[in-house]
């Protein structure tokens, strides 16, 4: 009798102190919440025989950002027409974008207006990724964590096409709090472990 109690008392300690939250496994679940459900952030970039752009006071910065998808081989772009607008210092150019092999491959959905001018193409920008869990506040009397996150930022070439988005910031996102929630304990044992309650880097 006395090998069976120390059995379940040795279990129980084993049980709780892998049931603990660590760093490392902040880190794991972090991981795999992210794997299930991304975060990332999309643009819309435009294709078809007849891409209008306005341009203002010679900022030609729309066309250039297209221009280096160009460069980069995802979209191919012929200049169609240009004239001025009715606004002063102002232009309108037509162009031809087409989308490459390569680039047909980084969209990820498109929507055809129905004046069939040209298309919209949901393309990624950029996403996170974790970097590291910097700290763990524990809440064990309600079964629940706060861990404080640094995320890094991964861009791709098509950020170019939202001239604001992380605009004078670096690429790490720190102190991103991420909360945990332990499930509920049957006996000496504890159901379910820790779960991730949601993934939010930035906001919209």
């Amino acid at each position: 009798m006395k090998k069976v109690l120390l059995f379940f008392v040795l279990g129980a300690l084993l049980v709780s102190c892998s049931d603990k939250l660590t760093t490392s496994k902040a880190e794991k679940l972090i991981e795999e919440k992210l794997k299930e459900k991304p975060v990332e952030k999309y643009v819309t970039l435009n294709t078809g025989d007849s891409v209008a752009f306005y341009v203002s006071n010679g900022d030609k910065a729309e066309i250039e950002a297209y221009e280096s998808l160009q460069k980069e081989g995802f979209i191919k772009m012929a200049l169609i027409d240009q004239y001025e607008s009715y606004y002063p210092n102002s232009m309108n150019y037509i162009y031809s974008i087409h989308l490459t092999d390569k680039g047909k491959k980084c969209v990820k959905d498109t929507q055809k207006l129905s004046d069939e001018k040209y298309t919209k193409n949901k393309v990624m920008a950029c996403r996170a990724v974790l970097d590291k869990v910097d700290e763990i506040y524990l809440a064990p009397n309600i079964n629940m964590a706060e861990a404080r996150v640094t995320f890094k930022i991964e861009k791709t070439p098509f950020v170019v096409l939202d001239k604001y988005l992380f605009e004078d910031k670096d690429d790490t996102y720190s102190g991103v709090k991420i909360g945990f929630q332990k499930g509920e304990k049957n006996g000496w044992q504890v159901m379910g472990g820790w779960q991730v309650m949601g993934v939010k880097v930035w906001y919209e």
